[in-house]
């Protein structure tokens, strides 16, 4: 992610201790520690189930420069499918026109933003489930949020995602809804792989 406040280009570590980062006019690689203020403890209940989830990181740089932290958390969940067709089915079926196959579906994000003591060589991360009037996309390109006051039909506080499986997740409540197509599956399939990138 480049980052228009920093004037930095940032990547988020494997397991996510450091961002590494890459000043615009340099071609030297620095390292920045990151450290995370203790959760609420009924969040740490919920992190504890996450521990055999998938999860990716993703920066994000609100309009007026503000660094978020995104973790999506993802499972896989086995599904029954007719073999003459596309659709799928939650319910276990053992016909002889049945089969079963995994399906990888979002579980959870958590966010974090960077705190206001953070210094050029250490960010310290503060959990949050309020990013305000924002809204965020995280895809396959860069992530970007907006304020969804300026875009009509966009919800606050929420996390539109495109991935595996597309929806949107609503931090207010931790909620997540999927997309589904005409015949009422979830969008499963990268039909449309990217957000367009707003500059």
């Amino acid at each position: 992610m480049f980052s228009k406040d920093d004037k930095r280009f940032y990547i988020p570590s494997p397991g996510c201790n450091y961002f590494c980062y890459l000043e615009e006019e340099h071609d030297k690689l620095e390292f920045m520690g990151l450290k995370f203020d203790d959760i609420p403890a009924s969040v740490s209940n919920e992190v504890s189930e996450l521990s055999s989830c998938s999860r990716t990181d993703h920066l994000v740089e609100s309009p007026t420069g503000n660094l978020f932290l995104v973790k999506w958390y993802g499972e896989d969940s086995e599904v029954w499918m007719d073999s003459d067709s596309d659709s799928d089915t939650d319910l276990e079926k053992d016909d002889e026109n049945e089969v079963s196959t995994l399906k990888h579906v979002t579980k959870k994000f958590m966010v974090y933003r960077a705190g206001e003591q953070s210094c050029d060589y250490n960010k310290t991360m503060i959990y949050t489930e309020d990013i305000g009037d924002l809204c965020m996309f995280l895809g396959h390109r860069q992530a970007f949020c907006v304020p969804a006051s300026t875009s009509p039909g966009l919800k606050p506080n929420c996390i539109y995602f495109v991935g595996r499986n597309f929806g949107v997740y609503d931090l207010t409540t931790k909620t997540c809804t999927t997309f589904h197509k005409d015949d009422e599956c979830p969008v499963t399939r990268i039909e449309f792989p990217y957000w367009q990138f707003s500059l």
